[in-house]
């Protein structure tokens, strides 16, 4: 596509634009939401009705990430990390951008609007709003930020099980806990790895303001160690099997260990070993609830 791309400016503004997107990135969190409907799919449910739901999320998550690299354009070209990215290299304008988070969202909010219910169509673009007008700017004035970018973050699989029901499911609620909780950890790891790069935009994300040190180890120990005793809540009312529990435990555990380690010896070595435990344990977590449903 690259050299076609050189041969036709469309092409290439094309493939900034959804670049802009953050396409990897996206597929995951649309995966949580994928997991959030599938589990609560009633029998003999329209397969075609999950597929509008994937191609509608991914639009609206795809216009969030897009909407946060406009209004982040400026820094991130401070920043080894995001120095490439489209709007600070210049492959694209930002009034291009905003018609594609435009085209991108009414896409999405309509679909789920008239496909699903109103519910989660004001819920998706809320997230969308929340990410990139309040997360986005604030992340340059307090470490709070991660707090405000956890609640969007967690909402997809939430979003999911209203989208099939209507309402706010338990299990979609307890998804969004899982979620919310494991992004801490998440977030305060890429924090610590990209601490000086993060410095350069004066971005400070970690939970406290000593930087990179136990006392800020201590804060991500105590995230991880809520991902333990919440699945078991959620047995105990009835909300989960003991097998899913129990999966969910030891991946609880699993998280923490990693945590426990950058606690005992706080640097760089040991977040980037818990920002990859973060990497595993999300995906597995989530593929934990499919599995319960289909065997």
């Amino acid at each position: 596509m690259d050299s076609i791309a050189l041969h036709q400016p469309w092409l290439a503004k094309l493939k900034a634009l959804i670049a802009l997107g953050k396409v990897k990135l996206s597929a995951m969190v649309v995966f949580s939401g994928f997991v959030g409907a599938f589990v609560l799919l009633p029998i003999g449910y329209p397969l075609v009705n999950l597929v509008i739901f994937v191609f509608c999320s991914m639009a609206i998550t795809m216009a969030a990430n897009a909407f946060n690299q406009i209004i982040e354009r400026d820094i991130d070209g401070l920043m080894h990390r995001t120095r490439n990215r489209p709007l600070p290299l210049g492959q694209c304008q930002p009034w291009e951008a905003y018609i594609f988070v435009g085209l991108l969202a009414t896409i999405g909010g309509l679909g789920l609007y008239f496909f699903f219910n109103a519910l989660a169509a004001f819920i998706s673009l809320l997230s969308l709003l929340l990410y990139a007008l309040v997360y986005t700017p604030l992340k340059r004035v307090s470490s709070l930020a991660v707090l405000v970018g956890a609640i969007p973050g967690a909402l997809p699989p939430l979003i999911g099980a209203i989208a099939i029901t209507g309402e706010l499911h338990p299990i979609g609620i307890l998804l969004f806990m899982i979620q919310f909780f494991w992004q801490f950890p998440h977030f305060w790891a890429i924090a610590w790895v990209s601490f000086d790069d993060y410095k350069r935009a004066d971005i400070m994300l970690l939970p406290n303001a000593s930087g990179r040190t136990r006392i800020s180890a201590m804060h991500i120990v105590l995230y991880t160690l809520v991902l333990i005793p919440l699945p078991v809540f959620a047995y105990s009312t009835g909300l989960l099997p003991m097998p899913l529990t129990l999966g969910l435990v030891v991946l609880g555990a699993f998280y923490t260990l990693f945590a426990l380690i950058l606690f005992m010896k706080p640097n760089t070595v040991n977040a980037k070993k818990l920002m990859f435990a973060s990497f595993i344990y999300l995906p597995i977590g989530l593929a934990l609830f499919i599995l319960n449903v289909v065997l």
